[in-house]
């Protein structure tokens, strides 16, 4: 077959089974990053191998999945190798690897996966778990898979004889089993003996976790939904008990541990929640949570006030990201801790009067006079004894802490100074993010303009935001731990409050 016929049978492949390739990304996304790029491929590539093989052999002599046969009137527009359709043996791939990455899950500590860890990947109960739970998928899929001629994915295959549940044979169950565990196990084999592929895995997303089981869940939701549109109702009530029973037990097992009172770290944009996250983990400290408030006074006010309202109560309140230097004696880069908070309004300065024991030092950091304003612009030094910096939400964050008698610090990196101010365009992507409703669009329109106008600008003000993260990153692995024992100093303030 030349090379043109097979890309157009592989393109053919991708325009009649979009769904398999929609969950094949998903695979992607979530592999490269729990395991990186050549973890990954040693994976779909030994998954697929396995599962083909596992198809071949079937098809010809009954093992591992029973005896069943493939219909080939797609051959002419879908890729087929051998007498099995591609699109079939890479499913098991993604199946295999989410089933695999819930068992890793579960069987890692609560402890574990709230610091990005899942040992449980190399558990030796892992390709056991794995199989198991590739059944429980399979238990969704087959039985409508069998009926494909009522749906769009065609009559695809059947069996010499009619299985015992809905037409599917125990042989096909025990076989999906087979793959699922030997897959995860050859896997782990490879994991510990290739080159590239030893060491530890990367620390994972806070969200990664509920993201597996979102996907998981998504391959029994789309087989259920398939399954109600063809009007079999007895199927579509055995699976969605399944399916039920299912979710509901990983999610049970897979709850997150009720925190104790420790540290909300409160952060206004995406990217610098981001960077307190990266830093908290890379640090290995426990007990912190990044809340991200929304930029300005008003949202942070509000964000901070439901987190308390939902518990539970935390001893210490950090208000943490960007603050600008509103006097000489600071550089950019500078880690800056607030001594006394102001509140800038109308062009009016007040301090806010926060009892002594409430507004705490972050141990190693610039103690500063710290003003917040309601725009950036506004923040303005005078008045203030140096060295003094400005940001828009510690205010208000420090006065809802204040008002739940729960301790508040500041802990921020510097990134602009009066000898090197931001420029128009960093001041226009600030309004844009405390702007509300219709008033938004015309700043984003400012924003645009503003780096179109200016785009050498724009490009160093982007490489200099990446480096504010590095070093708020940076900020927090250090200072993690030491926060951490200032939380514990704070416990007995908030216990007798």
């Amino acid at each position: 077959m030349a090379l043109a016929d097979t890309a157009a049978l592989l393109w053919g492949t991708v325009v009649h089974r979009p769904y398999v390739y929609a969950f094949f990304a998903c695979f992607l996304v979530f592999a490269l990053h729990q395991l990186g790029p050549r973890r990954t491929l040693v994976f779909g590539v030994t998954t697929w191998l396995l599962a083909f093989g596992a198809e071949y052999s079937s098809t010809r002599n009954g093992f591992p999945f029973g005896p069943y046969r493939y219909f080939d009137e797609t051959r002419t527009r879908e890729l087929w190798i051998a007498n099995v359709p591609f699109w079939d043996s890479l499913s098991f791939v993604f199946l295999s690897y989410f089933s695999l990455a819930l068992a890793g899950a579960l069987l890692s500590r609560p402890e574990e996966r709230a610091r990005g860890r899942a040992p449980g990947l190399l558990h030796p109960l892992a390709p056991l778990l794995a199989g198991v739970l590739m059944t429980l998928l399979d238990v969704v899929i087959d039985p409508v898979t069998l009926q494909g001629e009522k749906w769009f994915l065609g009559r695809i295959y059947d069996y010499p004889y009619r299985g015992f549940y809905f037409g599917v044979t125990a042989a096909n169950f025990a076989g999906w089993f087979l793959v699922g565990a030997v897959s995860a196990w050859v896997f782990q084999r490879c994991g510990a003996s290739l080159p590239g592929c030893r060491g530890p895995f990367r620390r994972l997303h806070p969200r990664f976790v509920p993201g597996i089981y979102a996907v998981y869940a998504g391959v029994l939701a789309f087989n259920l939904a398939v399954t109600i549109a063809i009007g079999d109702h007895a199927l579509a009530a055995a699976s969605a008990a399944v399916s039920a029973l299912t979710l509901a037990a990983l999610a049970v097992r897979l709850r997150a541990p009720r925190r104790a009172a420790g540290i909300v770290v409160c952060a206004a944009t995406f990217a610098e929640a981001a960077a307190c996250r990266r830093g908290i983990s890379d640090a290995d400290a426990t007990g912190l949570e990044v809340l991200r408030t929304g930029v300005g006074p008003e949202r942070a006010r509000a964000a901070l006030a439901a987190r308390l309202a939902r518990g539970p109560r935390p001893s210490l309140v950090v208000s943490s990201g960007f603050a600008g230097a509103l006097s000489p004696g600071l550089e950019v880069g500078a880690v800056v801790t607030a001594r006394s908070v102001h509140r800038l309004a109308d062009g009016e300065r007040a301090a806010l009067e926060l009892p002594p024991a409430l507004l705490r030092l972050a141990p190693g950091a610039r103690p500063v006079e710290l003003s917040s304003a309601a725009e950036v612009l506004a923040a303005a030094g005078h008045g203030l004894r140096a060295p003094a910096a400005g940001d828009m939400e510690s205010a208000a964050l420090a006065r809802t802490a204040a008002e739940a008698g729960i301790a508040f610090s500041v802990l921020r990196v510097v990134t602009d100074t009066p000898a090197a101010p931001l420029p128009p365009v960093a001041r226009s992507v600030a309004a844009a993010l405390a702007a509300r409703g219709l008033s938004r669009g015309g700043h984003l329109v400012r924003t645009l303009s503003d780096a179109l106008g200016r785009p050498r600008e724009t490009i160093a003000f982007v490489r200099a935001s990446l480096g504010w993260c590095r070093r708020l990153r940076e900020t927090w692995r250090t200072f993690a731990p030491l926060l951490a024992a200032t939380a514990r100093e704070a416990e007995p303030t908030r216990s007798a409050s």
